[in-house]
Order: C-alpha cells, then structure tokens, then sequence
C-alpha cells in the first residue's frame, strides 16, 4: 500500500493561494498541483 501525503492550501478566490502553494512546493522539494487540474471521476 502507498502512502499519500498533501498540503492543501486554501482560501477564497483571488488570495494568493497558488502563489504561496508554488513557494511552498519549491521549498519543500515536491510537486505542485493546482487543484482544477484534478480530476475526480
């Protein structure tokens, strides 16, 4: 079994939360997602 693990970042629109999730993934050494490009079928 695999283990997942994920920041999520939150907030309302026009915050600044990709820009900070994007810092913080370069900072962190991971990946970053941007929530709409997931898809949950």
């Amino acid at each position: 079994m695999t283990t997942v693990r994920a920041i999520v970042v939150m907030g309302v629109s026009g915050s600044g939360k990709a820009s900070i999730a994007e810092r913080l993934a370069r900072a962190l050494g991971v990946a970053f997602v941007e929530g709409d490009s997931l898809s949950m079928d």
